[in-house]
């Protein structure tokens, strides 16, 4: 019986989105489009729509971490509007959306506290979008450079904790076009996988 349970734990483990036991790193899923409009790299980092607000340090957090991301791409962070070439509305929701079981095979698992047996699944949301800021001045209706939104789905709801990677993926897929399933690692590494091969979902 106890073999049964068991076997029965670790499969539910290795196939639920969120729960395998091959080790840290996110995967999400990215849908990117852009315009292919010949822009500059100076920048600010603005709120957009869903949770994220000017002045919130978790914001302001998750700012760092993109720009942080974008400094390895050549883009530089300007000190306020009036000298940035683009404005990038950052925005994000997460939101609880299911219920999994904790590896049980992890040190602390539900074996040593069988009250942590399961844990909330968040689904995080958060889209990317560059205004050219000279066509927006000029009123120019087309000043969006580029847009990119990253669906992502783990155990956790810290913003400031999951959004290094989320970064290093939409600064990878940013200012192209089409969509992509990528898995990024601890180190930040960013490659693509085909959902169909795997028992985990972004």
């Amino acid at each position: 019986m106890k073999r049964s349970l068991l076997f029965l734990l670790f499969f539910l483990s290795t196939t639920l989105p969120g729960c395998g036991i091959s080790g840290e790193g996110y995967t999400m899923h990215l849908d990117a489009y852009t315009e292919h409009l010949a822009h500059g790299k100076s920048y600010v980092v603005l709120p957009g729509v869903m949770d994220a607000k000017a002045g919130d340090p978790k914001f302001m957090a998750a700012a760092e971490g993109l720009t942080q991301a974008l400094a390895g791409k050549g883009y530089v962070k300007a000190p306020d509007m009036d000298h940035a070439d683009l404005a990038l509305y950052l925005g994000y929701h997460v939101v609880e959306e299911a219920r999994a079981p904790f590896d049980t095979f992890h040190k602390g698992s539900a074996w040593a506290n069988p009250g942590r047996m399961f844990s909330p699944e968040y689904s995080r949301d958060v889209v990317l979008e560059a205004v050219d800021l000279a066509r927006l001045r000029a009123n120019d209706p087309k000043n969006m450079v580029w847009k990119i939104h990253a669906l992502s789905k783990g155990p956790s709801s810290d913003m400031v904790k999951t959004m290094p990677y989320i970064a290093a993926a939409l600064v990878k897929y940013m200012d192209t076009s089409g969509e992509a399933y990528v898995e990024v690692d601890d180190s930040l590494n960013v490659k693509p996988f085909k959902p169909e091969h795997r028992h985990q979902k972004p």
